[in-house]
């Protein structure tokens, strides 16, 4: 049996062609990162990432009258980052009822840039929700992990740079909190106890 599988919709948007609009008042892009394998023990159960369609689709949109517009597409990195972690983060099991299913959602994307923060930075702020289940779809963990980056304008030639940059630390921000986190998430662990001899 396989220790992983990710399931997405069947018109699941999970990578966009990169392209810039820079003017006085907007910034189009799309983030784009790549995320290192985990340095943790696999957990010998199976792991399901079920990815839906907003979340694989995903698009911060800016359009303010106080704050100049900003379109930030994390969809395909945020995807990268939760098969990245999950596709390691377990190594399988016999028994088919060791299975626990992981959907995440974005719940918030803020942002910050120096007019604002009164410094030459830039600073991203995500709150993801991990809702974890069993096979027949008992509720296990709701999980809040919030990621934050930033990047100081000395270092980055443009807005787009900083806010990419300072999107691609947050995101690995989570993705550490997910990896190390996972096995001792209360709620993970009591059901990861409960299950250690069939494990």
């Amino acid at each position: 049996m396989m220790a992983f599988q990710s399931i997405r919709p069947l018109f699941a948007v999970t990578s966009i062609t990169l392209s810039i609009l820079l003017t006085a008042c907007s910034s189009s892009f799309v983030v784009d990162a790549d995320f290192p394998r985990p340095l943790v023990e696999p957990i010998p159960i199976n792991g399901e990432l079920v990815l839906t369609d907003e979340f694989s689709t995903y698009v911060f949109v800016e359009d303010t009258e106080t704050r100049d517009d900003l379109e930030v597409d994390i969809s395909n990195a945020q995807v990268k980052l939760f098969e990245t972690i999950t596709g390691h983060l377990f190594s399988g099991s016999d028994n088919p009822q060791n299975l626990l299913v992981i959907t995440p959602s974005l719940e918030d994307f803020q942002y910050a840039v120096p007019r604002e923060t009164r410094a030459e930075i830039y600073e991203i702020w995500l709150k993801y929700r991990v809702q974890v289940m069993t096979k027949d779809g008992e509720p296990i963990a709701d999980w809040l992990i919030t990621g934050y980056g930033k990047t100081p304008t000395a270092f980055m030639k443009s807005r787009q740079q900083s806010i990419d940059l300072a999107t691609t630390i947050a995101l690995r921000d989570v993705g550490g909190q997910l990896s190390i986190g996972f096995g001792r998430q209360p709620d993970i662990r009591a059901w990861l106890d409960d299950r250690e001899e069939q494990i």
